[in-house]
Formats: structure tokens, C-alpha cells, sequence
């Protein structure tokens, strides 16, 4: 976790869920290495993880969810612009 981290997502976004229960508690999560920012039909949320592979899982999870949409996916506070989900699937 990073103690000094610039975050460059829009500030409506941010002050929506700092008004929200739990809100300050979410928005800790963006001092992650990667981090995602989810909005659903409750709101938005905010999931921190250490490493790319697990943040990567957790959007492809995600990404078969209709209720929920990963709106960013920051690496150290900056949105990545290319996030590409890829499904592998075999057939029998």
C-alpha cells in the first residue's frame, strides 16, 4: 500500500462514494498497486489488489457480471488505457 498516491480519476466518482457508508474505508483501496473502480445498480465501488494477476481476474469475473461495469482500472492511482479482457474457452 502506498501512502502517496495521485489519483487521476473524475472527482464526482470520489465524492459519491466518500458520501456513501463505508465510503472513505473504499476509497483506501485506490492506494493499491492495482486497483478497479466498479459501478453498479447500488453505486460505486472501489477493489484494491497487490498484483496485476489478481486484479486481472477479478475484472474478467466481473466482465460476465451485467450488474456490475468496471469503469477504470488504475495501476498505482493512473487509469490504464488499453484493458483488454480475453476469454478462453475449449470446446469437447
Amino acid at each position: 500500500m502506498n501512502d502517496n498516491v495521485i489519483v487521476h480519476v473524475p472527482i464526482g466518482i470520489l465524492a459519491t462514494m466518500a458520501s456513501e457508508a463505508g465510503g472513505a474505508i473504499s476509497i483506501l483501496s485506490l492506494s493499491e498497486k492495482w486497483s478497479i473502480i466498479i459501478q453498479s445498480v447500488e453505486g460505486y465501488s472501489i477493489e484494491g489488489f497487490a498484483t496485476q494477476e489478481e486484479c486481472a481476474s477479478r475484472v474478467a469475473e466481473l466482465h460476465m457480471n451485467k450488474e456490475c461495469k468496471v469503469l477504470y482500472v488504475l495501476k498505482d492511482g493512473v487509469p490504464r488505457k488499453n484493458v483488454k479482457i480475453e476469454v478462453k474457452a475449449r470446446f469437447r
